[in-house]
């Protein structure tokens, strides 16, 4: 029986330690759900707290922005609200809310300067300093050049703004001013009155309100003098357009007293037009069939003398048409007759033989008057007036002779001249070119005290000058280059910088001649055509 009741109590000790051992297992599962609600409920604590805060810090900020908006709304229109009571009402809750509210602005409204009438007022004041004063200040100004650097080491555009050689590199705002100064240098002085301000309140008047406050002419008068610098060249219809030449035009001329033009060249051609800038109708024409023409000019008023480098030479009269032959001149015996010049009464031919002699004839008789002779060859004579004959030589002298006694005058050497290539006279002018390209104008009597100036635009051979009627315009050019022309003003001795152009279609050009008023310049050149340009300035051809 003792067995069997220790054996009943083993079982229950051990049932009994089962059960103690399940009763701590489910203890410690409990303890664990209610460690982690605690903590669940922990964790969500703070994220309400976060959300909170987060959310108060939202509303903090859109009051201020909406605080700052309304005071910028007062600023500039006034302080006047148009919102209803209860909306005004909200707007001092939030002032009130955000007023302990110590974080830093999102932006800031500037009310130094005063409200924005204040603002209007100090604009004004302003203008009217610059008004007083006249001048005006940058409208802007890069702040950023003043961290530039710029090198003017490399480039050859950059260095040509240096002002030492040692110079590599330069601040932004130097470089900016070095380049208006480069600016102003290359296109010189400049007018920016079109740009200036009326004062405020000036009345704007139409452009026909200043015509009609003057009472003198709308056109320049008349009688002006021509202005240096700028010349009004206008192209028209070439002088032979109806009939071109087929060689190089060597010679080309208007008619003392009308516009009939003759032109002639080595394609034995004499052609007569009568100029009118439109048509150029061609008058009559003859053909010379044993004489390449070099040079022909009026003798008369119906008489063209033609010569070549021939020991004769012919007469054409322009209005019968009529062809003679003069089959030598006296002592001029085994020399051409291309190199002659006619003098300004048209009664008196000068023809200049290869051993330094010059020979006199009468126009109407084709005999000789008289013979002079200067030293060397001589390359040019020109008439400047009834009584007074230039000649050239070889060396670049000059001699003057009086037509009336045929006594020498002077002899000079031109200034700067090797050898004399073109000579010519004009009204109260001389003009001597040298085979360097220089053109020496003299003013007044030839020689005296030297040259008024040394003309230097022409690098080659200057080979033909022309002076116009009105002794205002010289023109100089030269057969050796491409668009070698240049034309002078007379009284101040300059030439026209705005023609011809780069573009102008002058080509070689042979010879030139102006109409009897100024108002035409005739081109001659080695295609055969005479270009005819118009002169603004003189109100007739």
């Amino acid at each position: 029986m003792a067995d069997e009741f220790e054996n009943e109590e083993g079982l229950d000790l051990e049932s009994m330690g089962g059960v103690s051992e399940n009763l701590a297992s489910s203890g410690k599962k409990r303890k664990s759900a209610r460690a982690k609600k605690a903590k669940a409920k922990v964790q969500e604590e703070v994220e309400e707290e976060e959300e909170g805060e987060e959310g108060k810090k939202k509303a903090r900020l859109s009051n201020a922005e909406k605080v700052r908006a309304a005071s910028l709304e007062d600023e500039l229109f006034g302080r006047a609200s148009f919102a209803p009571d209860d909306e005004d009402q909200d707007d001092e809750d939030e002032k009130a809310t955000t007023s302990g509210d110590t974080e830093t602005p999102l932006f800031v409204i500037d009310t130094a300067g005063g409200s924005a009438g204040d603002l209007v007022a100090a604009g004004e004041a302003a203008r009217g300093e610059v008004e007083a004063s006249g001048a005006r200040k940058p409208a802007w100004v890069d702040e950023g050049e003043e961290d530039v650097t710029v090198g003017i080491a490399g480039e050859s555009r950059r260095r040509k703004l240096r002002r030492d050689v040692a110079e590599t590199e330069v601040g932004g705002e130097v470089f900016s001013e070095r380049l208006r100064d480069k600016y102003r240098e290359l296109s010189g002085p400049r007018s920016h009155a079109w740009a200036a301000l009326k004062p405020r309140g000036a009345e704007r008047e139409a452009p026909s309100d200043a015509i009609m406050r003057r009472s003198g002419s709308l056109l320049a008068p008349r009688g002006a003098s021509l202005l240096p610098k700028v010349i009004e060249a206008t192209r028209v219809k070439d002088a032979n357009v109806t009939e071109p030449s087929a060689s190089v035009l060597q010679a080309i001329e208007f008619h003392p007293k009308s516009l009939l033009m003759i032109t002639a060249g080595f394609d034995k051609m004499l052609r007569v037009f009568d100029v009118d800038g439109v048509k150029n109708p061609k008058v009559r024409a003859a053909f010379f069939e044993d004489l390449p023409i070099r040079r022909a000019k009026f003798v008369d008023d119906a008489t063209v003398l033609c010569a070549g480098r021939r020991p004769y030479c012919y007469k054409y009269n322009v209005e019968t048409g009529a062809v003679s032959r003069i089959p030598q001149v006296s002592g001029m015996e085994g020399s051409s007759l291309e190199n002659f010049s006619v003098g300004k009464d048209l009664r008196c031919v000068s023809f200049l033989g290869r051993n330094g002699e010059v020979c006199l004839v009468s126009s109407k008789t084709n005999r000789k008057v008289a013979e002079l002779r200067v030293d060397h060859r001589a390359t040019c004579a020109a008439f400047a007036s009834d009584r007074e004959l230039a000649v050239t030589n070889s060396v670049g002298e000059v001699t003057r002779w009086d037509l009336r006694t045929y006594r020498c005058l002077d002899r000079f050497s031109d200034e700067g001249n090797l050898k004399a290539t073109a000579l010519a006279a004009g009204s109260g002018y001389w003009a001597v070119g040298s085979e360097s390209g220089v053109c020496n104008v003299y003013a007044g009597q030839l020689g005296g005290s030297g040259p008024k100036k040394a003309v230097m635009n022409l690098t080659t051979k200057c080979d033909h000058l022309s002076f116009a009627p009105s002794g205002e315009l010289l023109a100089i050019s030269s057969s050796m280059k491409r668009d070698a022309l240049r034309l002078v003003h007379l009284p101040t001795c300059t030439t026209y910088q705005n023609w011809p152009t780069s573009k102008t279609p002058l080509h070689y050009v042979h010879c030139t001649a102006f109409s009897p008023q100024s108002g035409y310049l005739a081109v001659g050149n080695a295609r055969g055509k005479c270009l005819l340009y118009r002169l603004g300035h003189y109100p007739e051809a």
